[in-house]
């Protein structure tokens, strides 16, 4: 039996103001044995590159010669003017890609990118994964678990909860994101948030890989059984504690204590003025068990930008998965 084949298309989206073109990559890896078909997504923030680098992995692996089943359609770069610039939005408009599907083919640059992907991806996946992380000043690690409100949204859930991230934050849909509009569509979509590419990436993306992999899994490309932590917790109150001022942020809680447990009220980082040295402004733990699910290094900040995501501990469900025991 021969092995994988793997095909690489180029999409035009448009023409850039100085000559330059507007275009996707698209890699689609297929299995000599037919099956399920999934579908990768990566940056459609610009600044958050570790999903490119988890499908890179994922798919130099499966072309290894790894007995598995199906294919493989991979978008590795969805928002290239923004991984250019190493910006969340798209510069061209300022527009976030990930709130413009489906897009229009008439629309503004990131309309037209969300038309291009979702075109390629509707009727050609049978299930999405939509690769997000943290940009180099954050590290995060959790997932979106969808509701349970339709079929395609329990089957969503289901592929979200064997990723095997520890943290999961039950959500609505977010309108006009790829995965509101995969599951509008019957087609399952989860969004795992992973990490950062300034530390520790490695890990984090062996991670991403690891979970994909177990994605694979569950939909039957690949043998055997996910393998999940022995103990998960599903969030339903988190907050995302924004900086006020900008300034030099000072973690007293840095990257390293992703995934820990504080008390309320501890003081997690502050922002100081870089010239006189002046305190303006400290975060603090908003729950009585705060878990940080994204944190801060040190760096400068404006005024908005994320300092910490924080889950309520207290009120999160413990999940027992295929791999653990209670």
């Amino acid at each position: 039996m021969s092995g994988p084949r793997w095909m690489r298309e180029r999409i035009e989206v448009g023409a850039l103001a100085a000559g330059g073109a507007l275009f996707l990559t698209v890699h689609v890896l297929e299995s000599p044995e037919p099956g399920p078909r999934l579908g990768l997504v990566a940056t459609l923030h610009g600044n958050e590159t570790i999903g490119a680098q988890v499908i890179a992995e994922v798919l130099r692996d499966l072309a290894g010669g790894e007995r598995w089943r199906g294919a493989v359609v991979a978008i590795p770069v969805a928002n290239p003017p923004a991984f250019e610039a190493l910006t969340r939005h798209t510069p061209l408009d300022m527009l976030n890609l990930n709130r413009v599907f489906p897009g229009t083919m008439d629309g503004w640059a990131s309309e037209q990118l969300a038309h291009a992907i979702w075109t390629r991806l509707h009727g050609a996946v049978d299930t999405i994964v939509d690769l997000h992380g943290a940009d180099g000043f954050t590290v995060n690690d959790y997932i979106f678990l969808p509701q349970p409100r339709s079929p395609a949204h329990l089957r969503a859930r289901a592929l979200a909860l064997v990723f095997g991230q520890v943290w999961m934050y039950e959500a609505p849909d977010t309108p006009g994101s790829l995965t509101a509009c995969a599951l509008a569509a019957g087609i399952p979509a989860i969004v795992p948030e992973i990490g950062t590419d300034m530390w520790r990436a490695s890990e984090f993306v062996a991670l991403g890989a690891r979970g994909v992999r177990n994605v694979m899994r569950l939909l039957g490309m690949m043998e055997g059984a996910p393998e999940v932590p022995l103990r998960q917790y599903i969030v339903r109150d988190r907050v995302t504690l924004r900086t006020r001022h900008g300034g030099l942020f000072l973690p007293v809680h840095g990257m390293e204590s992703l995934g820990t447990e504080v008390e309320g009220g501890t003081r997690l980082g502050a922002v100081g003025d870089p010239q006189t040295f002046e305190e303006r402004e400290v975060l603090e733990a908003p729950y009585g068990r705060t878990v940080i699910m994204l944190a801060r290094g040190r760096s400068r900040v404006h005024p908005g930008d994320y300092g910490y995501i924080c889950g309520n501990a207290g009120t999160a469900q413990p999940y027992v998965g295929e791999g653990g025991t209670a």
